[in-house]
């Protein structure tokens, strides 16, 4: 029977026409060769992408990744938008060298907020003068520091609203109060209404308000005050010596000592002795509420912070091995949300011998989680500062520019260096 079904299967199929498969065969062998080839290709390339750059940082249970040959480079987009890498589970934005920051684009918002593109204090020949019925009703946007006749310092106001500057020729002001970057006008300087201002001097707060130009001086037995700022509720003031803190109630001058850490701010990152920085936060009043270390691979906060409403805190800090190792790079801002696991952001400046060290200092936040800090670099030949002020968007991970400053000076009435947004 098999054989008469194989003799029946040949008779049928002798009108059906005969299929040369090997073409097809060889096309589908060639369209998968090449499929091979494009992913080895791809992941190679890809590899080879990731070791140039250096924007990937991968921890390896084997041996550690060695340290990249020299300082990442950063080219920033046309519309600010920063380069990355990963350093231990933090995501770290890669700021351009100090010249290409004048390339930056502007700041969207810095009309609305009444910044100009050259911040610094008028010509003393055009300034005011703030004194008992002559004061200013307008909003401060910034205080400037200038340098007296005979030592000290004098006030300078801007207001973008009113006719001129306005300097406090009667209220001279003693720098050494402070230190370097963290110096005697801070973050929390001018009050939320901005009308008011405050300043540390050794044993006593000065509270200046600007409307109508009185000055009150209230004693803090305390030699060593360092920084003073206005608490969220608008009238306690805060102060901080070398050891101790103090709130002040602004209304009454009480003094009374703190129990504990004080912060003029909702939120502040601080480092211990022996432990990771500390993300801390603080009651209206500026009395501590509580602290988480943060996560990552370590910072070292080193200048002061600057916190929004929003849960948002940013300061200047230190980026120690982890940091230098993978992307080269040691010092910058960080940014970290309170009401959040807290991971920190990290802004790494560029190094080089025109960076100095604080290269940069957090001034203030504006609108829609914006930090506006200072950069400051070192003219070519090392012919004094380049200041400018930058603003960080710390969830689109944007840079912009936002204003240059003047250029400081020790002859009386010109710029000292040392101003408040």
């Amino acid at each position: 029977m098999s054989a008469d079904l194989r003799e029946l299967l040949e008779l049928a199929s002798d009108d059906v026409p005969d299929l040369d498969l090997a073409p097809e065969a060889w096309k589908e062998a060639q369209r998968r060769n090449r499929m091979v080839v494009r992913r080895t290709v791809l992941g190679v390339g890809g590899v080879a992408a990731a070791g140039a750059l250096g924007f990937v940082v991968r921890e390896r249970s084997s041996a550690p990744a060695p340290a990249p040959s020299g300082p990442v480079r950063a080219t920033v987009a046309a519309d600010g938008q920063l380069p990355t890498a990963q350093v231990e589970g933090v995501t770290v934005y890669l700021a351009p060298d100090p010249p290409d920051e004048a390339f930056l684009p502007r700041y969207p918002d810095a009309a609305r907020l009444k910044i100009p593109r050259h911040l610094g204090p008028a010509d003393p020949a055009i300034r005011a003068e703030l004194g008992p019925g002559g004061g200013v009703a307008e909003p401060l946007r910034a205080a400037f520091l200038v340098v007296a006749e005979g030592g000290g310092h004098h006030l300078v106001l801007f207001a973008p609203d009113a006719p001129f500057q306005v300097e406090v020729p009667g209220l001279r002001v003693d720098q050494a109060a402070g230190n370097g970057v963290n110096a005697v006008l801070g973050p929390r300087s001018i009050s939320d209404d901005r009308h008011r201002l405050v300043l540390p001097q050794p044993g006593r707060v000065v509270v200046l308000d600007v409307r109508d130009g009185t000055v009150d001086t209230i004693e803090v037995p305390d030699p060593t005050l360092l920084m003073a700022g206005w608490a969220r509720d608008r009238t306690t003031v805060v102060a901080r010596g070398r050891f101790d803190g103090w709130l002040i109630d602004s209304r009454t001058h009480a003094v009374r000592p703190a129990t504990g850490a004080v912060n003029p701010d909702w939120a502040d990152l601080a480092q211990g002795d022996r432990e990771p920085a500390q993300l801390r936060t603080f009651s209206g009043s500026g009395e501590l509420t509580g602290g988480r270390a943060l996560l990552g691979a370590a910072v070292v906060p080193d200048t002061a912070s600057v916190s929004n409403t929003e849960g948002w805190v940013a300061g200047g800090v230190f980026l120690p091995g982890a940091y230098q190792s993978a992307i080269g790079r040691s010092q910058g801002l960080v940014a970290v949300h309170s009401d959040l696991p807290p991971t920190p952001r990290v802004l790494a400046a560029t190094p080089g011998p025109l960076v100095p060290a604080g290269a940069y200092r957090a001034l203030t936040w504006a609108p829609r989680d914006v930090v506006l800090f200072e950069s400051r670099s070192e003219r070519a030949g090392f012919q004094g500062l380049v200041r400018r002020v930058l603003a960080w968007d710390v969830n689109e991970g944007v840079l912009y520019q936002v204003a240059d400053v003047d250029r400081a000076a020790t002859t009386p009435g010109e710029f000292s260096g040392t101003y408040a947004l």
